[in-house]
């Protein structure tokens, strides 16, 4: 079929009968499950553009394969996209496992990070692995976990630098000054970092 409406782009649309439910069906009719293939895939242009477009290219294509019940290829892009990440900040290691280590600095991200690895090596590697178990609650789990640790490198920085406060008064007699938000919810991340003072 082709879509009639802007896109006129073409899709596929499949009807299986639901035998169990269509016997339990009291009106007597039968139950189909149907299925349009590509469902509305995600495009790198939708994305913060913080994020550099080879990387939303991968993670787009990572959604997109979740969309289409690939769901051992979802994982494996997301695992795919993290690496990205990391040489994109200018990781120095070799082996992935280091190159998390040595970029990403908050614990909980670091540990998300490490379970879509381990979850993306049973994709990218033949092993005697769980890749077989992995389904769409997996999928979308490691989609979910990937989007944090893009959150986390690109966009929360950038936020960081765009949140204004106002000096409060001094804290303590080495230097400290505290300091007033106009917005709620600063990150944890921005403790310790750098502010512009105007």
């Amino acid at each position: 079929a082709q879509c009639s409406g802007r896109c006129n782009r073409i899709f596929f649309v499949t009807r299986d009968q639901d035998f169990a439910a269509s016997a339990h069906n009291q009106s007597g009719e039968d139950v189909f499950d149907s299925h349009v293939y590509p469902q509305n895939l995600l495009q790198p242009h939708r994305i913060d553009e913080t994020i550099p477009y080879d990387i939303r290219q991968d993670f787009t294509e990572a959604a997109n394969c979740r969309s289409i019940e690939a769901y051992k290829a979802c994982v494996t892009m997301c695992r795919r996209t993290i690496q990205n990440c990391m040489r994109n900040k200018g990781a120095k290691k070799d082996k992935f496992i280091d190159q998390i280590d040595e970029i990403v600095r908050d614990p909980q991200i670091k540990d998300i990070a490490h379970s879509t690895r381990i979850i993306g090596n049973w994709g990218a590697h033949e092993q005697e692995d769980e890749l077989k178990t992995v389904n769409w609650k997996t999928a979308k789990a490691i989609l979910d976990f990937t989007w944090r640790i893009l959150q986390d490198l690109y966009i929360l920085p950038k936020q960081l630098n765009e949140i204004k406060g106002t000096i409060s008064g001094l804290h303590g007699r080495k230097g400290a000054v505290k300091a007033i938000f106009s917005e709620k919810g600063l990150p944890g991340q921005a403790l310790g970092q750098k502010v512009k003072v105007a």
